[in-house]
């Protein structure tokens, strides 16, 4: 630490009010200086006092643009904790609501693999009769196409469409 830095440290510590009576005395001890030339006796006082007034109006003017720089950092730093708090309970909500999502997808992936596990498991002629009853003639035919495909690739034993299919709509969280 320097001697400067030692000498500002103590200069911090003066009260504020300090400041301010400087500068007050400083305008006041300029314009007595300015009077003071009128009194035949004192008038070999008016340099000096200018000079003392002058050197007080320029410490005490320093002194509270250095109070102001002060009181504007307090303000930012109260608002920084405040931004902080702010994030921290925004972060908080973000983490529920992405917690809330992620059992969401796992609750759709773990209907889709129950959906694709009963279509494998099941005879295709029993999926024909017992799903094809409510849909639509584009629908049922669709899925009477998905279905010839899974008899056709039951045999020779690849991947079936539907199978693909349902796979992708599990990894994308679609509905059914």
């Amino acid at each position: 630490m320097s001697q400067l830095d030692v000498v500002w440290a103590g200069v911090l510590l003066v009260p504020d009010l300090v400041w301010h009576i400087a500068t007050i005395a400083g305008l006041v001890g300029l314009v007595v200086a300015m009077l003071v030339r009128f009194i035949p006796f004192l008038g070999f006082y008016k340099l000096p006092i200018q000079i003392i007034s002058l050197l007080a109006l320029l410490a005490g003017v320093f002194m509270q643009g250095g109070m102001d720089c002060r009181n504007a950092g307090k303000q930012q730093n109260t608002a920084f904790r405040e931004a902080e708090k702010k994030a921290e309970v925004v972060t908080q909500q973000v983490d529920e609501e992405v917690k809330k999502q992620d059992v969401k997808v796992e609750i759709r992936t773990q209907t889709q693999i129950k959906y694709i596990e009963k279509l494998v498991s099941t005879d295709p002629l029993t999926i024909k009769e017992t799903i094809t009853k409510d849909l639509a003639p584009e629908e049922r035919n669709r899925l009477q196409q998905q279905i010839a495909d899974l008899q056709k690739n039951v045999k020779e034993c690849p991947i079936p469409s539907i199978v693909i299919e349902e796979m992708n709509k599990a990894a994308k969280g679609d509905k059914k």
